[in-house]
């Protein structure tokens, strides 16, 4: 039971897909947000323990927007697939994985910059490129708006107090409440520790707080519950998503 949706507010309809990728529907229109569909990074030792919730077909996305060129979050199997299945998606995507999506015969008409800094309109989500700490340099979180609603998606990133500060001035810029922060947890591989997460939803005060970025490989896992266990001494609200359930937010 999640008693504090307020039905004035939210409006959205999220569904986790694992790691950190989302689907997020409104007004008809289906924004994915990094699908991992394949099984591309047992190449780079990463064992999947979870299935894809949905595939190229299910997903039936109006836009793609991806965070960063890795294989988890640019599928270098399942993203040209999403694209070739469904000829009207538009890929969203930042200037390292642009040349990925190109060598994979993706239409340069169809490819749409997002760097940081940038904002662009997807439908009814608009969508502005936040900065990030990761092994991509040209990675990008963003907080996407959409009536009064807000979502800030961390992408993937360590943490550091320049870009807490870095997102404490774009963001109450871009919106005077976020009302959900899906945030990283796992705390290797170029991410932040859920301990840092902490902070970011602390000094974000988000309405609902979502971990992510963990339990997808064998390699890769992190228990939520201390994360979500802190967000409460914090005051905030936090749960976790089953993936492949949607969510009204």
């Amino acid at each position: 039971m999640v008693d504090f949706i307020c039905a004035e507010i939210f409006f959205m309809k999220l569904t986790w897909l694992t790691q950190s990728g989302y689907l997020l529907e409104e007004d008809d229109f289906r924004l994915v947000i990094d699908p991992y569909l394949s099984d591309a990074a047992i190449a780079k030792g990463a064992t999947r323990i979870v299935p894809a919730p949905m595939n190229a077909q299910d997903l039936a996305p109006d836009a793609l927007l991806c965070t960063h060129c890795h294989v988890d979050h640019w599928d270098p199997i399942g993203a040209p697939e999403i694209l070739r299945t469904h000829p009207t998606t538009s890929l969203i995507a930042p200037s390292s994985v642009r040349p990925l999506a190109l060598a994979e015969g993706v239409a340069r008409e169809r490819i749409l910059p997002l760097d940081v800094g940038m904002e662009i309109q997807a439908g009814p989500f608009q969508i502005t490129a936040l900065p990030t700490i990761h092994s991509d340099p040209h990675g990008i979180g963003f907080l996407i708006r959409c009536g009064a609603a807000s979502i800030y998606h961390s992408g993937d990133t360590e943490y550091s107090t320049a870009l807490a500060k870095d997102l404490r001035s774009r963001i109450p810029a871009l919106t005077p409440q976020v009302s959900v922060a899906l945030l990283c947890i796992n705390g290797r591989l170029g991410n932040q520790k859920w301990q840092e997460a902490a902070l970011i939803a602390e000094l974000l005060n988000p309405s609902l707080v979502i971990p992510h970025h963990y339990d997808l490989f064998l390699e890769n896992q992190q228990d939520p519950s201390p994360f979500l266990e802190r967000c409460a001494q914090l005051g905030l609200s936090a749960r976790t998503l089953v993936a492949g359930v949607p969510e009204e937010i």
